[in-house]
């Protein structure tokens, strides 16, 4: 075992929130699904876990796709500059 920086908790980090703040949106994000549960419990069983699993698995990858997003804008920006120095070179 390995630590790594793939949790969602490290993503809302890289992403510039807060540790304290990344923490209160996970608490916050908790909290929610519980009160979703009990205020949904006569949906049924089936329906109850489809919706928690569908929106768990929505909820994790935003981080990853917001993490992606910004690196990959960062990149094409760097990617820019790097060709504008280039260009400056070569005149």
């Amino acid at each position: 075992f390995s630590a790594d920086k793939l949790h969602v908790h490290h993503r809302l980090i890289s992403l510039g929130i807060s540790h304290r703040r990344a923490t209160a949106i996970l608490l916050f994000i908790n909290v929610l699904f519980i009160g979703m549960v009990l205020l949904m419990k006569d949906v049924g069983m089936y329906w109850l876990g489809l919706l928690v699993i569908g929106l768990a698995l929505v909820l994790s990858y935003l981080p990853v796709y917001l993490c992606s997003e910004k690196k990959t804008k960062g990149g094409e920006q760097r990617e820019r500059r790097e060709r504008s120095e280039l260009s400056g070179v070569r005149k």
